[in-house]
């Protein structure tokens, strides 16, 4: 959303872009939400969240109020209601580009901004580290520090190389055992400690050069997908499955509120018809007082 650089970086932004060694740009889509009639669990989405609640609260208003749902003409009237609302069939067609969509469209932007070749970000990074950390020279005066028990010493000498089996440096007269250098004074006479520092240094190189093109990719395709959604949001569509009419919406709401109509109806009728049964007094036509009186008279 090319080819992985496993020891280099793991993924650094979860759904982000991510960039590897030797390769260009490599981004699993976006996952996508599914909500069939419920809302997206993101903060990005909150006007397609707040229009799916007032069409739910208001179809739920209408059905509790008894209205009569199958009537042609009542539902015209809520669909004319729901409509100041949100418009329920926007007059253009939505931007369906998806995630992926729009990396794919800016991925020539991205390596033209990054487009070093990572070896040599590497090489550079190795030079820098050799001239900031030069392996001390036979012959030549040089400055350590090394640890005795809790302190830290400083001493100067002319370096004569290795001693004692190569445990030890040759300063002056002095042997200075290896394991008591600090770090800083180590890497400059140790050459297998000197290189392992070498490339952890060139390794945190690339990483970071991988990590601010991941990052700058990251952006730029997330302030396009924004676009995307705000276009589409103003033209009063909602994000569910993808861009939909809010029509769409209604009327998957309408059906499962005419189902549940059909329900009350009826659970409501067999009460009635329950109620008489119980009661056939019920049945009776009730007399007309007048016609009570005439035939006292």
């Amino acid at each position: 959303m090319l080819k992985i650089y496993c020891t280099a970086l793991a993924v650094l932004c979860a759904g982000g872009v991510v960039y590897s060694q030797n390769s260009n740009a490599q981004q699993a889509p976006r996952p996508v939400q599914r909500a069939p009639k419920g809302r997206i669990n993101s903060p990005e989405y909150k006007i397609s969240n707040i229009r799916i609640d007032k069409i739910k609260s208001l179809l739920e208003s209408k059905y509790a109020q008894k209205v009569k749902l199958p009537e042609p003409a009542v539902r015209r009237s809520i669909e004319n209601e729901l409509n100041r609302l949100v418009p329920l069939q926007p007059k253009e067609k939505a931007d369906t580009r998806s995630y992926l969509d729009i990396k794919k469209a800016l991925e020539g932007k991205i390596n033209a901004k990054y487009s070093a070749d990572l070896n040599e970000i590497r090489k550079k990074a190795e030079g820098e580290f050799n001239a900031k950390n030069p392996l001390a020279e036979r012959n030549k005066d040089v400055t350590v520090r090394y640890k005795r028990g809790g302190s830290t010493y400083r001493f100067s000498g002319r370096y004569y190389g290795f001693g004692l089996g190569g445990t030890t440096i040759r300063l002056n007269s002095r042997n200075i055992p290896l394991i008591d250098l600090t770090p800083e004074s180590l890497i400059r006479f140790d050459p297998k400690y000197h290189a392992a520092e070498r490339k952890k240094y060139a390794d945190e190189a690339v990483r970071k050069y991988i990590r601010a093109k991941n990052s700058y990719a990251d952006k730029i395709i997330s302030e396009e997908y924004a676009k995307v959604r705000k276009k589409n949001e103003k033209l009063g569509y909602i994000l569910r499955n993808g861009w939909e009419p809010a029509k769409k919406i209604v009327d998957e709401y309408y059906e499962d509120l005419l189902v549940r109509y059909k329900v009350r109806e009826e659970e409501e009728a067999q009460k009635r018809a329950e109620a008489l049964k119980n009661n056939p007094v019920q049945l009776l036509p009730k007399k007309d007082d007048s016609e009570e009186e005439e035939e006292e008279e």
